[in-house]
């Protein structure tokens, strides 16, 4: 269905709407591989005509689901596994009806399928499980130019230039021209994948929207890659307060000029950059620029921003544009502050910084690796040759120029810090290596760690992966502290804690301070005993303890290990139950006599079984207790 049909369909679907939230569903004409969904466990074949959008029934294109259904704020359109093509000519999706969109806290949200790490889900090829393929004729993978649109989980490609829209780009956000405006606001560009687009001057994400204010507007956690000819990764201009983190961004390159960055952010005010990883690009990482269209952004500049936890490395791998570096800045975009990034410049003759007299806050607590000739920055005209020179001028005395050691080599493509306690991959499964990277630990102090996990010294890790749960964990040694060779009664409680300690690893290898907030498994490993609790976090001088209560088997053996951390070996306690022996009643040892061995039955047990009636019984048990009690008078003695 083409666009301009579909726009005959939406207009007669604005109908007043639910107050609740709906689901809308979409699928191929084929259901295998599918995945469920909320409300939809077992999605049908998508159908090409309204209505559609149930489980039963889905539409086949999104398009037709967003034209069909009255969408609204709360609203979900999901996609199921298969490829959608858009006629050709026409968008992938265009969102472009006022009425159809989200409001502030409640986006409409256009959604596919998303890995563990948040990330677009792929298959074993590598190929998005959800995908809007252009095939060379599609004009633009979504055009949005309504507010309060999130669109995450699925992927763009194939998508080329056309009269309608020159740019071919991946997502296309265009807003108010000429003065400023508030719409659209309020996009989120999350979870996707965008790659092979064909447009000389195209985008993965493309937004030129003049706005007052951006509520929320991110672009997060996405993979842009393989555009041989793009102009920009994201291309942000006029939007101020915007988001760009967590992006993976390689393989694209240009034979654009006027600065053409990876993160290109012009006229954008207050921008936040953080947790980027941006290698093996043409131009440069980052650009942090004036307005380059009055009609776009006015005397906006792209100032204050806040870049903290990226990785930049090695880009500049095609250029014509003499301001060629890991980061410019240019057109009065002051105030900038960089922290805890990692910067691996000098390739092909791209320094760390240029700028082109334009100053920025402050510069701290980076790490950089020089790969090559291109000198450390050029600051205004001025060549700074080293990194000793750069902090002669006040710059990162908190920082460090050193080999990062990455868990692969320089070209490749993961770039978590190597360390032997291990890393985290996207699916939560440690991963660990021969050797640590330097640049563990090294970040700015009052960086919170985030979602960085223990051990660490307090300090976030440098570059991309720092204060993310990926980040690389500082070794550390697990050492006994007490409570080992005990021994009690069955079922008796240990006086005595199971006690570890979590140490750090000195640089000669021995044990420093210790570790606080790691998780110690304590487990019976031999033995019937009970240990408690099976986890538990280390103190804030790296102590964690357990109580083992004994079993009837004559030992038990716990062992204590760090379940996510590797290379910190494994302490192991034995206890002891001691050896149980009857009672030989109360009188035995102070009455050796010819009648001692009549009582030597369990203590306090008069239970005498016989097959005599009650009244016999009763007899009987009267004559043991008067005996027992002749026993129980003071002896004469002579």
């Amino acid at each position: 269905m083409s666009w301009q049909v579909g726009a005959v369909l939406a207009l007669g679907a604005l109908a007043p709407r639910l107050a609740f939230a709906a689901s809308y569903y979409v699928n191929d004409s084929s259901t295998a591989g599918d995945q469920p969904f909320p409300g939809c466990a077992a999605m049908g074949a998508g159908v090409p005509f309204a209505p559609c959008g149930t489980c039963a029934s889905p539409c086949a294109s999104p398009q037709l689901a967003y034209d069909a259904n009255p969408v609204g704020p709360g609203d979900t359109i999901y996609l199921n596994a298969g490829r959608y093509s858009p006629d050709a000519g026409s968008p992938g999706l265009a969102m472009v009806f006022p009425g159809k969109e989200g409001l502030s806290g409640s986006p409409l949200v256009v959604e596919g399928l998303l890995d563990p790490s948040g990330r677009c889900a792929r298959d074993d090829a590598g190929v998005p499980l959800v995908l809007l393929d252009g095939r060379g004729t599609g004009t633009v993978g979504v055009l949005l130019d309504v507010s309060y649109v999130t669109l995450k989980g699925f992927g763009i490609t194939g998508m080329a230039p056309s009269a309608m829209e020159p740019f071919g780009s991946g997502v296309r956000i265009a807003g108010p021209f000429g003065a400023p405006g508030t719409r659209p606001n309020g996009f989120a560009i999350t979870g996707m994948e965008i790659y092979g687009l064909q447009g000389a001057t195209a985008s993965a994400v493309d937004v030129d929207s003049w706005l007052l204010f951006c509520d929320g507007c991110e672009v997060s956690w996405n993979r842009f890659h393989s555009c041989p000819t793009c102009s920009a990764a994201v291309w942000i201009q006029g939007v101020p307060d915007v988001s760009v983190v967590g992006n993976e961004i390689y393989g694209n390159t240009f034979s654009f000029t006027g600065t053409p960055a990876q993160i290109y952010l012009a006229g954008a005010p207050s921008p936040v950059v953080r947790h980027n990883l941006v290698y093996a690009n043409g131009g440069d990482a980052l650009g942090l620029l004036g307005c380059q269209s009055g009609s776009t952004c006015g005397t906006q500049v792209t100032s204050n921003a806040l870049v903290i936890n990226n990785t930049f490395w090695r880009n500049g791998l095609v250029s014509q544009d003499a301001d060629t570096a890991e980061i410019a800045i240019k057109g009065g975009s002051t105030g900038a502050v960089f922290r805890n990034n990692i910067i691996g410049h000098g390739y092909r003759d791209s320094p760390a910084f240029y700028t082109d007299g334009t100053t920025f806050a402050a510069s701290d607590y980076n790490g950089f690796h020089d790969q090559g000739d291109g000198g450390f920055a050029r600051l205004g005209g001025t060549s700074v040759a080293t990194f000793q020179a750069w902090q002669g001028m006040g710059f990162d005395p908190g920082g460090v120029q050193a080999n990062p050691l990455f868990t692969s080599s320089p070209t490749g493509t993961d770039f978590h810090l190597g360390s032997t306690a291990g890393w985290f991959g996207p699916s939560g499964d440690v991963r660990g290596d021969a050797f640590t990277s330097p640049l563990l630990d090294l970040g700015d102090p009052a960086t919170s760690t985030g979602l960085q996990r223990a051990p660490n010294r307090g300090r976030v890790n440098l570059g991309a992966y720092g204060g993310t749960a990926e980040a690389s964990l500082t070794p550390v040694m697990l050492k006994s502290a007490g409570g080992d060779g005990q021994a009690g009664n069955p079922g008796e409680q240990l006086a005595q804690p199971l006690a570890v300690s979590v140490r750090f690893l000195d640089e000669d290898g021995g044990a420093g301070g210790g570790a606080p907030g790691v998780a110690v498994a304590f487990a019976v490993t031999a033995g019937d005993g009970q240990v408690s609790p099976a986890e538990v976090l280390t103190s804030a001088t790296g102590v964690a303890t357990a109580q083992l209560t004994l079993g009837t088997q004559a030992s038990t053996t716990v062992r204590a290990s760090l379940r996510h951390v590797l290379g910190a070996g494994e302490v192991t306690f034995t206890a002891t139950a001691n050896a149980t022996t009857p009672d030989a009643g109360a009188d035995a040892g102070a009455d050796a006599g010819p009648d001692a061995g009549a009582d030597a039955g369990p203590p306090g047990s008069f239970d005498v079984s016989c097959g005599c009636a009650s009244a016999g019984r009763t007899a009987v048990l009267a004559m043991l207790l008067f005996a027992a009690a002749l026993r129980r008078r003071p002896r004469q003695h002579p």
